[in-house]
């Protein structure tokens, strides 16, 4: 029975240890959490001194870029020989249509249009898939449309 009892006290002691060091343990982590928590609203950045200019040449471009987004449909995707021709196929049936080449490596893309809608690319698509048989819509960063002033609006700005 004293063997019993002995054991009994070392574990009582081993668990007291335990329950000590746990008690420690999370008091130091809930400490570090509370001087943390008091710097609210504080970000500390550290970046490599390239990252910072390259940001702002990114910031700069996206300023001076007049882009925005909208939809083109897609009709060709695959090596750039192959999209060249299938490009100048496509403006002798469309001469009025902007037709732009898109570098995703490894192939080559032909996006046509600047559509500021949705719907707009789907009735052109329909037109596009009668003649080539497929194509599909992507949503991408377009160019502003080109805005022809009527010839009676145009006298009137150039009077005054």
């Amino acid at each position: 029975m004293n063997n019993n009892y002995a054991n009994l006290l070392k574990l009582r002691k081993i668990l007291a240890a335990f329950t000590l060091l746990v008690t420690v343990f999370s008091a130091s982590i809930l400490k570090a959490q509370n001087n943390d928590s008091l710097r609210l609203g504080q970000l500390e950045i550290d970046s490599e001194a390239g990252i910072d200019q390259l940001r702002l040449r990114y910031l700069d471009k996206k300023k001076a870029s007049n882009e925005f987004p909208g939809y083109r449909v897609q009709i060709y995707n695959g090596r750039k020989a192959d999209l060249l021709k299938m490009r100048s196929e496509f403006l002798a049936i469309f001469p009025d249509m902007h037709a732009y080449t898109v570098y995703d490596a490894p192939e080559y893309k032909l996006q046509i249009g600047d559509f500021r809608t949705r719907l707009e690319s789907e009735k052109f698509l329909k037109a596009v898939v009668k003649e080539y048989g497929s194509g599909f819509i992507v949503r991408t960063m377009i160019k502003p449309p080109q805005l022809d002033l009527a010839p009676e609006f145009s006298d009137d700005l150039e009077s005054n």
